[in-house]
């Protein structure tokens, strides 16, 4: 069979099976969820790429200063971890739910460490080819590979883990254009280390930064932008062609403001930091902040002072309540807030305490979250 042949024939194969995989992890089979899928995902690739360096060793790359890349990357990615945990000291720890051992490294590590081997393997020898059939084709390959991986920790039928799971997706979309981009020009080993190290760390290290999903999300998204201007900038800064596609000072410019307000938006999501937003899914406040709008709020200070008609938002059972202080009492020395909505015939059962305080509504948008409460809908 001609090398082209071979080429598209593998290729075919690995995009029809990791997108079955897919379909299969979203429905939740019996069988292809969890720890079965990572196994079967770990094992087709690694069988994959073996049967590919034989059929196709005759076609190699020739990388440039790997070994330095190399050392990039180990760096790139140990940065990458320390930024994230360094957040944590912001928004405190939490203890992982996987602790390393024998069941961590039987059940993420191993399989997880196989798949990215294999699917590095498996992009370095297709994209010694220079088509740009070849090129589209191994970028789906390792998109869907990252998603299958997702896709056996996430219940895609509950909305708030299906937006977790499209957070991550994005991620995988930004991460394989930096793998593609580097494969083809330094080879696997590189990107093998890197993703190694920032994916694996967290079924090592005990404790986890206590950070927003969605802005975690939005970190795993970004990472490849700075890593790829990193790279173009130390490795291809003599390439003719890289300088030309450089773009102009107003596209970066409004490139930066994209990524600021961004950012912005989803730290005012997340609720983690001095400010939050909150969608209303309720009509115990109608009047003063309807069913549908979305209220942002300011953490309360450790010397601020509430008053009574203050509107605050706080946690009970897991939920957050947006509800009207109607009287305050100083107990034993513990201050005791009494909430009530507006339109509730009775105030809310027992009282806050300020650890139950979450923050003081500061103004209202009207109307723009009724697009997440129908979707919620949808779900329920």
């Amino acid at each position: 069979m001609p090398a082209s042949r071979r080429v598209k024939f593998f290729e075919g194969i690995g995009v029809a099976f990791l997108a079955l995989l897919m379909v299969l992890a979203a429905m939740k089979l019996p069988g292809f969820t969890g720890f079965p899928l990572r196994i079967i995902l770990a094992g087709v690739t690694a069988v994959i790429a073996a049967v590919m360096v034989i059929f196709l060793k005759s076609f190699k790359i020739l990388p440039l200063e790997k070994s330095v890349l190399l050392k990039y990357m180990i760096v790139l990615g140990l940065l990458y971890v320390g930024l994230y945990y360094a957040l944590g000291a912001y928004t405190g720890y939490a203890v992982n739910d996987v602790k390393f051992g024998w069941f961590s490294i039987k059940n993420f590590i191993f399989p997880i460490g196989v798949t990215i081997i294999s699917t590095e393997i498996i992009r370095a020898k297709l994209l010694c080819f220079k088509g740009k059939y070849s090129r589209i084709m191994t970028y789906l390959i390792g998109v869907l590979s990252e998603v299958a991986i997702y896709m056996a920790v996430y219940d895609t039928r509950q909305l708030e883990q299906l937006l977790l799971l499209i957070g991550l997706v994005g991620a995988a979309l930004t991460s394989n254009l930096l793998y593609n981009f580097i494969s083809v020009r330094f080879g696997a080993g590189s990107i093998i280390a890197y993703r190694l190290i920032t994916s694996l760390y967290a079924y090592i290290i005990p404790v986890l930064p206590d950070v927003y999903a969605f802005f975690s999300s939005f970190c795993r998204m970004m990472a490849p932008l700075f890593v790829y201007w990193v790279i173009d900038r130390t490795f291809v800064k003599h390439d003719e062609k890289a300088l030309a596609k450089g773009g102009t000072v107003l596209g970066r410019i409004l490139g930066t403001i994209a990524c600021i307000i961004m950012v912005g938006f989803i730290m005012v999501v997340s609720c983690q930091f001095s400010v939050g937003a909150i969608v209303i899914g309720s009509s115990s406040m109608s009047g003063a902040i309807d069913t549908g709008d979305v209220v942002v709020m300011k953490r309360i200070g450790a010397d601020e002072r509430l008053r009574e008609g203050d509107i605050v938002v706080f946690n009970r059972r897991n939920e957050r309540i947006v509800h009207r202080l109607i009287k305050i009492s100083t107990v034993a020395g513990e201050e005791r807030y009494y909430t009530k909505g507006d339109m509730n015939e009775s105030e809310d059962e027992g009282y806050v305490t300020k650890s139950d305080l979450m923050g003081k509504v500061l103004f209202k948008v009207p109307a723009v979250g009724w697009p997440t409460l129908w979707l919620k809908e949808v779900f329920d």
